[in-house]
C-alpha cells in the first residue's frame, strides 16, 4: 500500500520579525500637532504653530508621516492610540497632503480609521465598516510589499496570557483571526507599487509609535 507524501504547508512570515523603528517627520506634521523630542509621539497643541507652508506638510487633516519611505520588503510597527479619534496606515509619497480631500484608497491613503470612539472602518472605496467592539488600544501595522497587502492587528489580543505579561510569545503567530482587524472582516487594502510612508492622524488624543 503506497503512502501519499505531502509537502508541508507554507507558513506566512511573522511580521514581528520585520519590526521597524518609525520616526515621525516634523516637516510633515499639521501645525496644530506637537511632536515629542524623540519623534515618536504626537498630540494636539494648544495653539496653531507658525510654520512655513511646504508641499509635504498637512495643513488640513491633523496628520504626520514617517521620515522613512518604503518601496519594497516587509515592515511592521505598533502604535498606541487614543480612545476617540485616530487614523493609521500608509500613504503614497506622491499623494496630496493639503486641504481636506478624502483620505482613502483612491487618493493614495490606505488607512484604518476610528471616529467618535466607536465607528471603526477601513477607508477603502466605499469604506469597509468593522464591528464596533474591535476598536483596539494598540494597533500593529504590517506593510507587505511581497504580497501587495496592508494589514492591521489588535496587539492586545496577541499578548501572552500570564498576568502582567505584555510581550507576545515567540511561538504565537501574529496571523491570528482574533487580532486581524481587516482581512478577517472582508477589508482588502492592496498596496500599489511605489514609495509609501507610515501615517498617523488624530482628533484630540495623543498617539505613540512604538518599536
Amino acid at each position: 500500500m503506497s503512502e501519499e507524501t505531502r509537502s508541508p504547508a507554507r507558513r506566512s512570515p511573522d511580521p514581528i520579525s520585520f519590526t521597524d523603528d518609525v520616526l515621525l517627520d516634523p516637516d510633515s506634521a499639521n501645525p496644530n500637532l506637537l511632536l515629542s523630542s524623540d519623534e515618536k509621539r504626537l498630540r494636539c497643541g494648544l495653539e496653531r504653530r507658525d510654520v512655513s507652508p511646504c508641499p509635504q506638510r498637512f495643513d488640513g487633516w491633523w496628520c504626520a508621516v514617517g521620515r522613512e519611505g518604503y518601496a519594497s520588503g516587509r515592515h511592521y510597527w505598533e502604535v498606541e492610540v487614543g480612545e476617540r479619534d485616530w487614523r493609521l496606515g500608509v500613504v503614497k509619497a506622491s499623494a496630496v497632503r493639503q486641504g481636506f480631500r478624502p483620505l482613502n484608497a483612491e487618493t493614495g491613503y490606505l488607512t484604518l480609521r476610528l471616529e467618535r470612539g466607536s465607528d471603526l472602518k477601513a477607508l477603502t472605496v466605499p469604506p469597509t465598516l468593522l464591528p464596533k467592539h474591535l476598536a483596539p488600544r494598540k494597533v500593529g501595522v504590517y506593510l507587505d510589499y511581497e504580497e501587495g497587502q496592508l494589514s492591521f492587528y489588535d496587539v492586545e489580543k496577541l499578548v501572552g496570557h500570564l498576568p502582567g505579561d505584555r510581550r507576545r510569545p515567540r511561538h504565537a503567530p501574529l496571523h491570528h483571526p482574533a487580532g486581524d482587524l481587516t482581512r478577517h472582516h472582508g477589508a482588502r487594502l492592496r498596496v500599489p507599487r511605489g514609495h509609501h510612508h507610515a501615517i498617523c492622524g488624530i482628533g484630540s488624543f495623543s498617539q505613540r509609535v512604538r518599536q
